[in-house]
């Protein structure tokens, strides 16, 4: 119930500051499907869910949920925690959990926040999730987020899907062969879709 309350007040709020989405007919009306995005804003989760038609799991750093009012939140927007800087194997077996419940899963492959107009540099989770559950990936462009707040109000935002990655056809690679050659192609078009 939450979720829809913020998605559609969300919606509102973006729609008067002119966010576009491009590509929706990309994403599956149904089934699982991992979402990969750069990541440039604190604002990308929001504003990535608000864009999509489908509600958006995605995980977030653990340390938001030592925020008293965010740990209450989070969980009601369909966010779980992630322990950077090792391997968080909770967080991969919820991530697994979920879609293969037929969930979306969001993801910013990047681990981080990056400069704004650099090129994104993958870490291999999100591929490693994807070969896992067999599911497609969605390549994401999150543009225009890193000025909202305080200046950017009137900036045009855009949130652009690309063409779905599928997992098919990297069975018969090594494990490390698959996860590398799926990491290459996520970058890869994620950074095309960010130079469109």
């Amino acid at each position: 119930m939450l979720y829809t309350v913020v998605r559609y007040a969300g919606l509102i709020l973006f729609a008067l500051l002119g966010l576009k989405r491009e590509g929706l007919e990309n994403l599956p009306g149904s089934g699982p499907v991992i979402v990969v995005a750069n990541h440039i804003s604190n604002w990308d989760p929001l504003i990535l869910g608000f864009a999509l038609p489908r509600p958006l799991c995605y995980m977030a750093k653990a340390e938001l949920f030592n925020i008293p009012v965010l740990k209450s939140l989070l969980p009601l927007v369909y966010a779980f925690p992630i322990k950077r800087g090792a391997v968080d194997r909770q967080a991969i077996r919820t991530a697994l959990e979920l879609v293969k419940a037929g969930k979306i899963l969001g993801i910013f492959p990047e681990g981080r926040r990056a400069l704004k107009g650099a090129p994104i540099e993958v870490k291999p989770g999100a591929a490693l999730i994807a070969l896992k559950a067999g599911c497609p990936i969605l390549p994401a462009a999150c543009i225009g987020t890193s000025g909202i707040l305080p200046c950017g109000w009137f900036k045009p935002l855009k949130i652009k899907l690309g063409r779905p990655v599928n997992t098919q056809g990297l069975a018969e690679m090594s494990h490390a062969a698959a996860l590398e050659e799926l990491s290459h192609r996520i970058e890869k078009d994620i950074n095309a879709l960010l130079q469109k």
